[in-house]
Formats: structure tokens, sequence, C-alpha cells
């Protein structure tokens, strides 16, 4: 896989993938008291665009350890920044399905 060429991302845009961390770890149920860490990785690959990858490790879950949202994100006309995209895959606990991150569903 090639290397993808990041730009340096703006305060609204840092904001923007903070908040939707923040969001996506508040939405889920004692996920923020329940796992190791949660990672967001930040990537604007053009004035407009932009990816980021929120990951929750370590969850305390009996089938899930992990969970990773691939969200991209649209410059909306204000400045500010909309997620237009979120693809959601999991790893799962030792004998509870798949050990990469996969779409499909521990067991």
């Amino acid at each position: 896989m090639a290397a993808r060429s990041c730009l340096e991302p703006e305060r609204e845009l840092q904001d923007a993938a903070a908040a939707v961390a923040g969001d996506i770890t508040v939405a889920r149920p004692g996920v923020e008291g329940d796992a190791d860490r949660v990672e967001v990785i930040i990537c604007k690959t053009s004035d407009q665009k932009a990816t980021a990858t929120v990951t929750i490790l370590g969850q305390r879950d009996d089938s899930v350890r992990d969970t990773r949202h691939e969200l991209v994100l649209d410059k909306r006309v204000d400045g500010g920044w909309l997620v237009t995209n979120d693809v959601r895959t999991y790893r799962c606990q030792p004998g509870r399905g798949h050990r990469d991150f996969s779409p499909e569903l521990c067991v």
C-alpha cells in the first residue's frame, strides 16, 4: 500500500475530528471508561477533503477487542468540516472471530 500524502490540517479540521471522536466514544455506553485508549489520525488530502481514523483500542468487551472508524470529511462553505462517510470495522477478542480489522461482526 502506498503511503498517503497528507497536508497540514488546520485547527478547524483538528477540532472537527476531535469532536467526532468524542461523539463516537460517548455514543457507545461504557466505551470511554472501558477501553485502554482512543487514537485519532487525521490526513488532509486536499483543501476540501480529509480523512480521520478513530480507533478505540483495548475495549473491555467479551467479543470486540478494538473498533475503528474510517471517516471521510468534506469542507463546508462556512469553513467547518462535515463527516460524509463512516466505515466501521472490528478486531475480535481471541477465539471470538477475525484478528484483523474487518466489517464482519465478532461472535
